[in-house]
């Protein structure tokens, strides 16, 4: 795994982590119990937020002198 899929998969568990946040947890039999990732990704209707996100920021220097 390089570099790029390591931070990518860093990223997708953040983003579950805060989905599980958001969306809480679900009552079985009088039981509770966290969504799983596919209940998740229900929820969130497949949109993957780290599509978006881009783990290289700009250089700095290029933003400065523009």
């Amino acid at each position: 795994m390089g570099v790029e899929e390591n931070i990518i998969q860093k990223l997708l568990v953040f983003e579950r982590k805060i989905v599980r946040g958001i969306f809480g947890s679900t009552k079985e039999n009088q039981i509770w119990r966290i969504k799983n990732n596919e209940e998740l990704d229900k929820m969130i209707k497949h949109e993957n937020t780290v599509n978006y996100i881009n783990p290289y920021p700009a250089n700095v220097e290029n933003r400065v002198n523009s």
